[in-house]
């Protein structure tokens, strides 16, 4: 379609005047294109040979194919060797040979500007659709916050047309044997759904078909914090009595709210029978997931003060007084999650996501505070004391002594033997971060003098 003149209308993302249909015959889309443009005469005999060929347009094999077919076709100058080429192509996926006598006209005015031109065109407008088919065969992203084909028992439980000319459509419909309807009864008829909640989201997805019939205005509008969006015109995106597919995704943040809405609006005037249909609705938010658990140590008692990091735009937190972290990230993040805390080991040492599309709960770690060893020899003196050190530990074996401590352990080392002096009389650690081996003492054996006379004989 044309671009709007108008600078607030708001394009959606796909659009295309068929039927979505996966055994759509790629004659039918092709002709309906030529039908639109009224210039493609030079492909008739293509469209006819592939026509009794009987080729569907099946997903994914077909559409893949002619796809990159059409592609490599607009690369570059356009030129007949590539036509011929992209016939080669398609007699292979086909599985039979393709009539080269309409290339025959090709030939004789292969040095048409104006011709290839026009063949461009056509080709641009079917890569075009092709892509937008395929992309619409892909589910939204997110979570559902509204689905609704109008099947229900109470056809418009999730509307309010309270005062509208809306109603239960039985004839018009797209899929099933309802959908939402409004004709010329008068007046300005507003299909405004329930509030949805969006307040979490990072973008809202808006995905449904809808015909018109001689409207007078048919109006797409989305309410969030500032109010009502200036209207959408869908009479703008196609013909009168022809199911229309409509896609749009919201990445402002005003819309991002806990009462969402979309509301369509028809006006009629005029006589005769004039119409509007909306089918298939379906609005899905994309919002953070949630990637939580604890970090405990080996014996199951948390561990606070730990940073979690998630890597390419993830989010970040630190453990609780109960060792609980929460990670927020965005549907589809791929990346690694990662704990530090100085003086502790991790295992699993991080935890690598790819494709996140739901919670990940209970993403444990256990954390192991990391340990030291001081040690050393009171020269060869067994039963020295080492207070101090945890467990005071007792010099054996010939007067080694050994203690292990913890990360950042802070303490002063004394040894004590009676009857001995130490040299150095003890040792003071601060914020242990490493191991203190040789951390030897001298030790020295206190002695004493008996003195005195025996009367004066020698």
């Amino acid at each position: 379609t044309e671009p709007n003149d108008d600078p607030n209308f708001q394009q959606p993302r796909l659009y295309f005047p068929w039927d979505l249909d996966t055994t759509l015959r790629n004659t039918e889309i092709d002709r309906g294109i030529i039908d639109q443009k009224d210039d493609g005469h030079l492909w008739e005999g293509l469209i006819e040979e592939l026509d009794e060929a009987g080729v569907p347009f099946g997903y994914p094999t077909h559409q893949a194919d002619y796809l990159e077919t059409y592609k490599n076709l607009l690369e570059g100058p356009l030129e007949l060797s590539k036509i011929l080429a992209m016939v080669n192509s398609i007699e292979t996926v086909i599985g039979a040979e393709v009539d080269a006598d309409p290339y025959s006209q090709l030939v004789a005015e292969s040095n048409s500007t104006e011709e290839f031109q026009r063949i461009r065109d056509y080709l641009t407008d079917r890569t075009d659709y092709v892509t937008a088919q395929l992309e619409a065969l892909e589910p939204l992203p997110g979570i559902v916050v509204l689905d609704d084909g109008f099947e229900g028992a109470v056809w418009d439980a999730n509307w309010n047309d309270i005062a509208s000319t809306w109603t239960d459509e039985t004839t018009r419909v797209y899929t099933g044997s309802h959908a939402a309807g409004a004709d010329q009864g008068g007046g300005t008829g507003y299909f405004t759904s329930d509030a949805l909640d969006a307040d979490d989201a990072t973008a809202i997805h808006i995905d449904f078909y809808f015909q018109q019939d001689s409207a007078a205005t048919f109006t797409l509008e989305y309410y969030g914090s500032g109010g009502w969006s200036t209207p959408i015109d869908l009479t703008a995106l196609g013909g009168d009595e022809e199911w229309l597919y409509y896609r749009d995704a919201i990445t402002d943040s005003n819309y991002f709210v806990s009462d969402f809405r979309i509301s369509f609006n028809a006006t009629f005037s005029g006589g005769g029978t004039r119409s509007v249909e909306v089918d298939d609705v379906v609005i899905t938010k994309e919002a953070p997931l949630i990637i939580s658990g604890y970090i405990l140590d080996p014996c199951a008692a948390p561990v606070s003060g730990v940073s979690v990091d998630a890597n390419n735009a993830g989010d970040s937190d630190i453990t609780d007084p109960d060792g609980y972290y929460e990670l927020w990230v965005p549907s589809g993040w791929s990346g690694t999650v990662t704990p530090t805390k100085a003086g502790y080991t991790f295992e699993p040492p991080n935890r690598t996501y790819t494709n996140v599309i739901s919670d990940q709960l209970n993403q444990d770690y256990t954390a192991t505070l990391l340990t030291y060893t001081i040690s050393g020899a009171v020269g060869s003196l067994d039963g020295v004391t080492m207070n101090g050190l945890p467990g005071t530990p007792v010099t054996s074996g010939g007067g080694l002594y050994s203690a292990t401590v913890n990360y950042g352990w802070s303490g002063t080392v004394t040894p004590q033997k009676a009857g001995y002096t130490f040299s150095p009389v003890d040792r003071t650690y601060s914020s242990v971060a490493e191991d203190h081996i040789g951390d030897n003492y001298t030790p020295t054996l206190l002695t004493y003098t008996i003195s005195g006379a025996v009367g004066s004989l020698d």
